[in-house]
C-alpha cells in the first residue's frame, strides 16, 4: 500500500520461510534505501507499522508504536532536496545522490589531526579552524546551488 507521502516508497512485508516470522522495510522512493526495517512474530505488530507507515507517521512515531523496527539513521527529504550529506573518512561531504553512487558537490568540512578544522572544495579552502561551529559558517558560505 503507497503511503500518503509522496517521498515514501510502499513498505515491504515479507513472512520467513521457516518460522512464524514477518519483516517490514520502509524505504524512500529513490535507490530503494531502508529508512526503517525490522521483524517480529507478531503479524497485528506489522500491520500496524504497515498503516503508521502509510499514514505519514514521523520516523521516531514508528519507532514508538513498533519497538522491533530499527532506524537505519537515514532521513526522509519531504521538500525533495537534491543534496544529502555523508561522511568520509573523517569529513562531512555533499552528493546529489545517495550510495552507492555517490557524486560529491559543494563544500569539504574536515576534522584536521591536529584539531582544527578545514572547508574545502576537494582540493584547498579557507582554514584552518579552531572549532566546528566556525568552519560551519564558513562552509555555508562555501557552499554553491547545486
Amino acid at each position: 500500500m503507497a503511503s500518503v507521502l509522496p517521498y515514501r516508497g510502499p513498505p515491504r512485508i515479507s513472512a520467513w520461510p521457516r518460522q512464524r516470522r514477518w519483516s517490514i522495510r520502509g524505504t524512500g522512493p529513490f535507490q530503494g534505501a531502508a529508512l526503517v526495517e525490522g521483524g517480529t512474530g507478531d503479524l497485528a505488530a506489522v500491520a500496524g507499522t504497515a498503516r503508521a507507515w502509510h499514514d505519514g507517521a514521523a520516523l521516531d512515531d514508528i519507532r514508538r508504536v513498533a519497538p522491533f523496527v530499527h532506524l537505519t539513521g537515514r532521513f526522509e527529504v519531504p521538500d525533495h532536496d537534491p543534496v544529502y550529506p555523508f561522511t568520509s573518512h573523517w569529513a562531512l561531504r555533499f552528493s546529489t545522490i545517495t550510495r552507492p553512487r555517490l557524486t560529491a558537490v559543494g563544500p569539504c568540512l574536515a576534522a584536521n589531526s591536529d584539531g582544527t578544522y578545514g572547508v574545502s572544495d576537494g582540493v584547498a579552502g579557507p582554514g584552518p579552524f579552531r572549532t566546528p561551529a566556525r568552519t560551519h559558517i564558513c562552509g555555508v558560505r562555501y557552499c554553491r546551488p547545486v
